[in-house]
């Protein structure tokens, strides 16, 4: 016998329209929705060297800084304690950085970039925004 597929179960629930989603019906059975868990102080010291590494990499693809930069982050991956869809969202978060600067040399300096992007005082918030779980 096959196994009832949800959209089909759903459909067949009496409630369906009074309830269209579980989080609704969820939430009128009493049920509550679970609190966002802050990171621990280890949890937010590896997101911001990840994404450290993942704004480094980026800025100098096809060099021996971006081979040394994807080692780093993957021992950050393997030594974490991260759930490991966080990686992908802390990767996009290093995207978000601000363009890098211009020294009066003329010298674009994409590390001082990045160092002041996971260095902000609002970095813990925008990670915590990022893997809200």
């Amino acid at each position: 016998m096959a196994q009832p597929g949800f959209a089909m179960m759903w459909a067949n629930f009496p409630d369906h329209k009074k309830y269209p989603t579980l989080r609704a019906l969820h939430t009128a059975i009493g049920g509550q929705l679970a609190a966002a868990t802050p990171l621990s102080q280890k949890e937010m010291q590896l997101a911001k060297d990840y994404i450290l590494a993942a704004c480094i990499g980026a800025q100098y693809v096809g060099t021996a800084l971006d081979n040394e930069t994807d080692a780093w982050a993957a021992l950050l991956v393997e030594a974490g304690s991260l759930p490991i869809d966080a990686y992908p969202k802390l990767e996009k978060l290093a995207k978000a950085a601000p363009p890098a600067i211009v020294s009066q040399r003329g010298v674009v300096l994409h590390l001082k970039r990045c160092v002041d992007f996971v260095s902000a005082a609002d970095i813990g918030k925008k990670i915590n925004k990022a893997l809200v779980r």
